[in-house]
């Protein structure tokens, strides 16, 4: 809920909100971002996770043709 108050010179002012709690649109919209900042990271982490697994798959094949495994 929303109100405007009166100014000093009579005239209205700006929207200002009459209670401090979210809004239903206003929490869904925090929770979407939210939630796709989420998947973001998920993504990166799944990237970090595919670039050490071949870091590590290169190292093994280098201690196998080196004849250490």
């Amino acid at each position: 809920m929303q109100f405007r108050p009166r100014l000093p010179d009579g005239s209205l002012g700006p929207f200002e909100k009459v209670f401090k709690g979210e809004t239903p649109e206003e929490k869904i919209e925090r929770l979407e971002e939210e939630n796709a900042n989420l998947v973001f990271a998920n993504i990166e982490k799944d990237i970090r996770f595919a670039e050490i697994e071949e870091q590590q798959a290169g190292l093994l094949f280098e201690l196998i043709n080196k004849g250490v495994l």
